[in-house]
């Protein structure tokens, strides 16, 4: 039954999003202290680009390369990719607009899941955004020093706001260890 209510939330979130207009936020509103992931997207950037550190060492690429997270596509798949978006978005500014909820609610329930259990944190909800999908896009801009990112804000039926900062703080030290 979940399944299926997940599959509807989806469906439904993904016409809302078509038919939003896109606007504009400051790229700070959109950094939260959910997401530590943006933050090790942002250092990448300045490793890969101004220091001229190898990619695989970075935490960043501890991150994506955690087998405990499972991703659909391969850590060397997500690197070539952003490093590609972040020639585009640099060259030609970024054509895509941010997915973003809007939560009026004074605290967040987040979540992460380790060792196949999900565990819930609550979060005070400081700057009633969060990101739905958009974090390396984000990263970029902020890197790129833009003020502004266009976004789309909707109210999500199927999203289940992400707690990065926790998990990469559990996962952190294993991290060092193979850089």
């Amino acid at each position: 039954m979940d399944k299926y209510i997940d599959n509807y939330g989806s469906k439904i979130d993904h016409l809302k999003e078509s038919s939003i207009e896109t606007t504009y936020l400051p790229t700070k509103k959109l950094i939260t202290n959910n997401r530590k992931d943006v933050l090790y997207r942002i250092d990448f950037l300045n490793e890969i680009i101004k220091k001229k550190v190898s990619p695989k060492k970075t935490l960043y690429y501890q991150f994506v390369s955690d087998p405990d997270r499972a991703l659909k596509i391969s850590a060397d798949d997500m690197l070539n990719n952003f490093i590609m978006a972040y020639d585009e978005i640099k060259s030609e500014s970024m054509r895509k607009p941010i997915h973003v909820g809007k939560y009026d609610s004074e605290f967040i329930n987040t979540q992460y899941i380790i060792n196949n259990q999900k565990i819930w944190k609550t979060y005070r909800n400081e700057t009633k955004y969060q990101l739905i999908d958009g974090a390396h896009r984000l990263a970029i801009a902020e890197f790129l020093e833009h003020e502004e990112v266009p976004v789309k804000i909707f109210e999500s039926h199927s999203f289940e706001i992400p707690n990065y900062t926790d998990y990469i703080d559990i996962k952190e030290p294993e991290y060092r260890t193979r850089l």
